[in-house]
């Protein structure tokens, strides 16, 4: 069972696009990590899951 499931999930601001078709299961149990460059939307991923993005 996932503790955490996305499909297909699209953040808008306006015109520009900061998350796009993302997917990702994490397993109950299981830690995992986001990693990337600035600007890949990694803040942007953790504050839509959390709900403080509308």
């Amino acid at each position: 069972m996932n503790a955490i499931s996305i499909t297909a999930l699209v953040k808008s601001y306006g015109k520009v696009t900061a998350l796009q078709g993302i997917d990702l299961a994490v397993p109950q149990g299981m830690i995992y990590g986001v990693v990337g460059p600035n600007g890949a939307g990694k803040t942007t991923l953790i504050k839509t899951l959390v709900g403080v993005a509308r």
